[in-house]
């Protein structure tokens, strides 16, 4: 019979590489945030990390003010999008990890 400590440790170690997997894997992924009907957009990754800035040349005449909202807008909107994004694989690795199992072992 194994150590209950010994499978906590396994499963700590498991979850491990599957949150260093998951870190590599939101690096990568791509989140594009708009407004203005796609005039402005703000890239990132799902590490919430800004990559790209697209403005459309037809906005640049506008007032500074404008401009400002619609960049605000694009890079809420990504951020949210990573957010989700990212909190999707967190829950997935979160859901494979029954601790309640695992604390009951523990106490045996």
């Amino acid at each position: 019979m194994s150590n209950p400590l010994d499978e906590l440790m396994k499963h700590v170690q498991k979850l491990q590489e599957k949150m260093g997997k998951t870190s590599e894997e939101l690096e990568q992924k791509r989140f594009v945030g708009e407004a203005g009907a796609g005039l402005v957009k703000i890239t990132m990754n799902g590490q919430r990390r800004a990559l790209a800035v697209e403005v459309d040349a037809s906005i640049l005449s506008e007032d500074k003010q404008v401009l400002e909202d619609l960049l605000l807008t694009a890079i809420n909107n990504a951020l949210t999008k990573a957010e989700d994004g990212s909190n999707f694989s967190i829950a997935d690795i979160a859901g494979q990890l029954n601790l309640k199992d695992i604390l009951s072992n523990l106490k045996k």
